[in-house]
């Protein structure tokens, strides 16, 4: 019985230790968020949300918001949680967990098209110095992407969380 407990007890410090240090999206957003005291109501999209829900990133918006292919790369997505601003101002951050390092590589490009575009849709109005500020940061798995009024205090922590 003593020998059962002691496997038992190992087997779960396993579990716990193979889990790794890894952060669920939505946490790292919430941070990202309360750091930006500035931002404007707006719509968290996250993978666990069910269509229908508010929140739900459909391949219809995906494609409107990152190009067509977006579906197919958000396949490679293990995790995401995305905050986009009302009409207000267009402030975004993004985190996404993909399931390979390899895969965080096409989302990062992914994400790059997404400040192309962007900027291309505010070259002529006031916002467009908002485009300045976006960063792009991948580290292992996962992707973030910042369009804020502090974005090197936004990388900063970023890079800390993630």
């Amino acid at each position: 019985m003593k020998l059962f407990r002691f496997i038992l007890i190992i087997a779960l410090c396993l579990s716990l230790c193979s889990c790794g240090g890894e952060r669920p999206t939505g946490d790292i957003l919430s941070e990202l968020m309360e750091a930006c005291p500035s931002l404007p109501e707006g719509v968290i999209y996250s993978k666990g949300t069910i269509e229908g829900e508010e929140g739900y990133l459909s391949d219809t918006l995906a494609e409107a918001l990152y190009g067509e292919d977006a579906a197919e790369c958000f396949a490679l997505v293990e995790d995401y949680s995305i905050y986009i601003s009302s009409f207000a101002t267009p402030y975004e951050i993004a985190v996404l967990r993909c399931y390979s390092s390899t895969d965080a590589i096409r989302i990062e490009q992914l994400c790059r098209a997404r400040a192309d575009i962007v900027s291309v849709a505010l070259r002529h109005t006031e916002f467009y110095a908002l485009c300045q500020n976006i960063r792009v940061l991948r580290e292992g798995e996962t992707v973030v992407f910042l369009m804020t009024d502090d974005p090197d205090g936004n990388e900063r922590l970023a890079r800390r969380l993630i």
